[in-house]
Formats: C-alpha cells, sequence, structure tokens
C-alpha cells in the first residue's frame, strides 16, 4: 500500500470512518471514534428508563432525566449537590466489585415532596479507586410489588372460596342428616307428649326433648344458610321503616349494659327475604354485644351505597354487580379482630369467644350470598369491628314490612293439644327415602286419625297413586333417588292438578338446584317439625284449596 492511499486512509479513519487493510480486517482508529463515544455515552445516560445517578460518596453529582422524574423535579438544580443518604438508604459498596458486580438491594427512595417508594438499587463501580464517582442504577418496582400483592390477594380469595365452598358442601348434607335424625327425635317426643297428661313429671322431660331438638334444627338451619341451601323468598323491603319497627326488640337484645345507637339514614328499598335479614342483623348484634364489655357502644348505620364495575367483595371474595346496594353496618368498640381471625370469621364452627358457636358470621356469608349482596368485615386488635353488608337495591315499589303469610311457619306451643281424629277420612301419601322417618311421620298422621300410604321415592309414589287411587293429600320429601320431591310435584301437577302437596326437608331448598331459581319451590314442612306444626300446615293447605 503506498504512502499516498494510507495518507488517505487515516484522514478517512480521523472521520469515523474504517479503511479494509490487505488482511481483510477492520481498523478504526480509537481516536476517531473518542467523540462520538462520548455522545453516544451521553445520550445513553440521558435516555435510561431506569434512574441513574452519580455522586462521589456523599453527594450527588449528576442526574439523569429518568431520576429527576422519581424524585419528583424537573430541573438538575434541585438533585445535583443532594446528600446521596437523602435519597436512599445505601451502603457503601465493597472495593473491588465482587465478580459480576454488586448485587441490585431492595431500598426506600425519598422523593423531594416526602413521599416513599420502594425501589431496586444496582451499584456500578467506575473506577476501582476509592474516591472515584460511583454510579447507582435506580428502578421503581412499586407496580411490581402491588401486581405481587395483588396476585397474593386473589390467591388467597381464591383458596378461601374454595374452602368455604367444600365446607358448605359438608354442612349441607351434615345439616340434612342432622335434621332426619332430629325429625324422628321431635317426632316421637311429640307422640309421647300427645298421650302425656301435661300434671305428669315425664310431661316436662319431653318439653325439654322437643326444646334440645329445636334448639339442634336452628343451628343446622345456620348451617344450610352458610351453604346457601335455605328457604330465600326475596321481597322489596323499606330498610328503614323494618328497623325503626324492631328498635325495641334490638335494643332487649343488646342489653341494658351496652349502648345501642342506631344511625338510620334515608335509603331505597332494597330486594331481600325480610327473615333472613333479621337474623343478619340479630346475629351481627350479638357478636358486637360479645365482643364489647359493659359500657360497649354499638352502632347500626344504614346508607346508601353505589358499587362500581369491577369492584371486588374484601372478605366475601368474588365479583359483586355495580349498582345501587343498602348499606347495613353494625359498629363496635371491642376488643377487635386480628388478620387470622379475620380470614376465617366465615368459617363454620370457628369463634374466638370461649361461649360462642361460630355460626353467626358463616349464616351471615351464606345469606348475602343468596341475595347477591357483599359482607366485609373492618376490624383490627384494640380498634373494634365494623360489619357490613350490602343488600341490592330494589326498582320495585310494593313495600312490606312483614314476612310473606305464605312462607311463615307456625310455631307450636306448649300445651296446645289437637282434635283427637282431626284427619279422619283422609287419605295421604307420604314419601320419603329415610325409613325411620317415614315411620316417624306415619305414626303421627295415624294418631290423627288418618289412613296413611308409603313410597319410598317418587316414582314409587306415582305407581302406588296409580294402584291404589288418588290420596287426600300427599306429603313428600325433596331429595330421594330414583325420582325426587320436585320431578315429583311437577308430574302430579301436571295429571292431577287439584291434588294437594306438601314439602317436607332436611333442606329448606334442594342442594342440587344452586344454579337455578327455585324459589318456587316452597318447603312446607322444614325438618324438624312437631306433630302441632305438621297437623297445623296441613289444615292451613286443606282451607286453602276448600276457599
Amino acid at each position: 500500500m503506498s504512502d499516498e492511499s494510507f495518507s488517505t486512509s487515516r484522514e478517512a479513519a480521523e472521520s469515523g470512518r474504517a479503511e479494509m487493510g490487505s488482511n481483510g480486517g477492520t481498523h478504526v482508529d480509537a481516536r476517531a471514534m473518542r467523540a462520538p463515544s462520548q455522545q453516544l455515552f451521553e445520550q445513553i445516560f440521558a435516555r435510561s428508563p431506569d434512574g441513574l445517578v452519580v455522586h462521589d460518596g456523599q453527594h450527588v453529582i449528576t442526574a439523569n432525566l429518568a431520576m429527576r422524574q422519581l424524585i419528583g423535579t424537573a430541573t438538575t438544580d434541585d438533585v445535583i449537590g443532594q446528600p446521596i443518604n437523602r435519597l436512599l438508604q445505601l451502603q457503601q459498596p465493597p472495593r473491588p466489585a465482587p465478580p459480576g458486580g454488586v448485587p441490585p438491594t431492595r431500598d426506600m427512595l425519598q422523593r423531594l415532596d416526602g413521599q416513599r417508594i420502594p425501589v431496586e438499587v444496582r451499584t456500578v463501580l467506575l473506577d476501582e479507586h476509592p474516591e472515584s464517582p460511583v454510579c447507582i442504577n435506580i428502578r421503581d418496582i412499586s407496580g411490581r410489588l402491588a401486581a405481587k400483592q395483588l396476585d397474593r390477594e386473589v390467591a388467597d380469595q381464591l383458596h378461601a372460596a374454595q374452602r368455604r365452598d367444600a365446607v358448605a358442601a359438608v354442612a349441607g348434607g351434615v345439616a340434612h342428616e342432622v335434621n332426619n335424625m332430629m325429625q324422628v327425635v321431635i317426632g316421637i317426643a311429640s307422640l309421647l307428649r300427645e298421650t302425656t297428661p301435661s300434671t305428669h313429671a315425664q310431661y316436662g322431660d319431653l318439653q325439654e326433648i322437643i326444646r334440645a331438638a329445636s334448639h339442634s334444627g336452628a343451628v343446622t338451619r345456620q348451617l344450610l344458610e352458610f351453604s346457601r341451601s335455605a328457604s330465600h323468598h326475596p321481597v322489596a323491603v323499606p330498610v328503614d321503616e323494618t328497623l325503626l319497627s324492631l328498635a325495641p326488640m334490638l335494643h332487649r337484645l343488646v342489653g341494658v349494659t351496652r349502648n345501642l345507637l342506631l344511625a338510620i339514614g334515608t335509603t331505597p328499598l332494597a330486594r331481600m327475604d325480610v327473615g333472613q335479614f333479621e337474623q343478619v342483623v340479630m346475629n351481627l348484634l350479638l357478636n358486637a354485644r360479645q365482643s364489647t364489655i359493659d359500657g360497649g357502644v354499638i352502632t347500626l348505620t344504614t346508607r346508601r351505597h353505589e358499587v362500581e364495575a369491577g369492584r371486588d367483595c374484601a372478605v366475601s371474595g368474588g365479583r359483586i354487580a355495580p349498582g345501587s346496594y343498602v348499606a347495613v353496618s353494625v359498629s363496635d368498640n371491642g376488643m377487635g379482630m386480628d388478620e387470622h381471625a379475620r380470614s376465617r370469621a366465615f368459617e363454620p364452627f370457628f369463634t374466638t369467644k370461649s361461649d360462642g358457636v361460630g355460626l353467626g358470621l358463616s349464616s351471615v356469608f351464606g345469606i348475602m350470598s343468596q341475595h347477591g349482596g357483599c359482607v366485609t368485615i373492618d376490624s383490627a386488635p384494640g380498634r373494634g369491628t365494623t360489619v357490613t353488608t350490602l343488600w341490592p337495591a330494589s326498582p320495585d315499589i310494593a313495600q312490606i314490612t312483614t314476612m310473606p303469610a305464605a312462607v311463615a311457619t307456625p310455631r307450636p306451643t306448649a300445651t296446645a293439644k289437637p282434635k283427637a281424629t282431626p284427619l279422619a277420612g283422609m287419605t295421604i301419601l307420604v314419601v320419603d327415602d329415610e325409613d325411620v322417618v317415614r315411620v316417624v311421620v306415619r305414626r303421627m298422621l295415624e294418631r290423627a286419625g288418618a289412613v296413611v300410604r308409603v313410597a319410598v321415592h317418587g316414582a314409587d309414589a306415582l305407581k302406588g297413586i296409580e294402584t291404589d287411587g288418588l290420596p287426600t293429600l300427599v306429603i313428600t320429601d325433596m331429595v330421594m333417588p330414583e325420582m325426587g320431591g320436585q320431578e315429583l310435584m311437577e308430574q302430579l301437577r301436571a295429571r292431577w292438578p287439584a291434588l294437594p302437596v306438601l314439602v317436607m326437608s332436611g333442606y329448606p331448598a334442594s342442594p342440587t338446584q344452586h344454579d337455578r331459581d327455585v324459589s318456587a319451590i316452597a318447603v312446607d314442612l322444614p325438618k324438624p317439625f312437631t306433630m302441632d306444626v305438621l297437623l297445623q300446615r296441613m289444615e292451613t293447605e286443606m282451607r286453602a284449596l276448600q276457599s
């Protein structure tokens, strides 16, 4: 290569261009690249999406735009000269740096407005000399941490919902079996009571047996409400008027040693089952009473509440439909709950009280789930507890303040004696797959003078009617093999529309029907029931048919 061509190549290199050598390689003059490299470095430093700050061990020397945005300023003057420990709680990195550089660490960045945000910090040593500047790469990780926290909360809600669904399935099955057995206990005790003079010593014992079995039935009803199997008859209800009418009873429920404050606002009608609403309020007030000491304050509040789209029910889990709701809250200034207690508060039999059963909040959860509402808990140790229920507002104009008569259950009286044979001349078909239940109900009806036929399921009942003729009335269970009570009712109504049918069930509604509306299937005889209740319900049914 001639001197002239070498000179030309050197001039080309100084202008940032490369020359192919005789061996095919590319040669770049370092002096020619120095200025562009400096400019490139400044551009990378300035445009980096992460915050970059250079300090001398004590004060900031320079910072890029991302760093200025992180600490909340638009000018470099607000950053340069700032003590580095004013921004970050840094430890001096080791010198020399370990292989692979200094690993990233977690820190909190102090913004100029005082706000603290979580950041990930990686230190880059520009030189191993002790007094050389240090560059710090700072990345805002608040979004990443928020996403992880959201994932944890969603996973926790899913786990809690799965646990509640599993417990609810077991609770519903247990309640059904217990109610069937309690039906046997109450049925036999009722039969014995009918033939025992009220002055006899054993009459009081029979009353206690019936009372204890009825209490067991009340406990299982709360389990059924948790498992969402309870009967459900929602109507448009003026919540404020209903609570004001209940005020005397609510004050007695709280007791004279606690102070009950009613902050009743103006709310729209709510679509709810009145009986279940009253149970929710009473359960929450009983919990508040148990959580407070003498002189404690309990506040019952109502207000209108609007739910935006996509909002979660904080405790109950799942999405709540957007729209208008009536919020009913019960607050107390008691001991409060820790995080563990809050996470398990809706589980059946979980309680923090030595004398508690642990079914109050679980039944509240089941009722609110049935209504398409929501229940939340705000509580902390020493700060008291507020439980808020959200009931869907109703567009209906009709207002009621009492339970509809069609679903009211008559209460037996302690000394009520039925007529000797009030069912004389009637033929009644009893359909139930439980042998002991069939036997007890049959004996109760025969004691009242009826002729009783029995069947073990719906198909057996239809076959019996075709063979032996129509009975005066049919009493059927809901959950049976081969053909359940609902299908039997449909076939009876289609073939013999005038034939009266009463439904008895350990489930107030079939547990297999959660995915569709079963409100039309009225349970006339929730198990367990006494002989008095059975006769009163039959009398009501027959009177309705005659009118």
